[in-house]
């Protein structure tokens, strides 16, 4: 929607939080570029912007951590079953894989980064940016650098971690969003999620 919107979960370790992103962005690098190509929505600016793929950028408090995410995306991208997808011939796209970036024929990719305070990841530029483990990137990181990324595209952030002892950006962002998700209530879209401690049986994350 270009509405620079954003996205926070905080949950427990081992929740399901990677698993959930990395399986929605596999699914939106290969839809949505092949929407934007449909003679009847190529016209649509919501969707014709991604007629050059998708462009995702992961970032962790080191690099590492940016792979488990990339690697989950890149098992889901080549497995048996995504393959018999790809290949349909409406699609017809073949994976470009690689260590750090994740590549589509139809120009979508996934790039892993390293978002420690020695990296140098200035000057990119990404539809969807996706903060993992974010509450232990320095808020200087996620300030300077990682925000300008989705600048030109007005792109939409994504942060996940889990509760820190310090308070941070990321108990920033969840704060703003929990504050939004009162103000928004009656059918607007929820931008925080977290486990209901009052309530856990509303939460099933298999």
């Amino acid at each position: 929607m270009e509405d620079g919107d954003e996205i926070t979960a905080l949950f427990s370790r081992q929740s399901g939080k990677t698993e959930t992103v990395s399986c929605v962005v596999v699914g939106l690098s290969v839809i949505l570029p092949t929407l934007a190509k449909m003679d009847n929505l190529k016209k649509d600016d919501r969707i014709a912007k991604f007629k050059d793929g998708l462009w995702v950028g992961i970032f962790a408090p080191n690099y590492e951590l940016a792979g488990i995410m990339h690697s989950r995306m890149s098992q889901r991208m080549s497995s048996q079953k995504m393959q018999e997808v790809l290949r349909d011939p409406d699609l017809g796209i073949e994976l470009q894989g690689g260590r750090k970036v994740l590549k589509l024929q139809n120009g979508s990719y996934v790039d892993a980064n390293s978002a420690g305070p020695q990296a140098s990841i200035e000057g990119k530029t990404y539809h969807l940016i996706i903060c993992e483990e974010t509450q232990d990137i320095s808020n200087y990181k996620i300030r300077k650098s990682i925000h300008p990324m989705g600048a030109s595209t007005n792109a939409t952030m994504i942060k996940i971690g889990t509760p820190n002892q310090h308070k941070n950006e990321f108990y920033d962002a969840c704060d703003r969003n929990r504050k939004r998700s009162v103000d928004l209530a009656g059918g607007k879209l929820k931008t925080h999620f977290q486990y209901d401690y009052e309530y856990p049986a509303r939460y099933n994350p298999r």
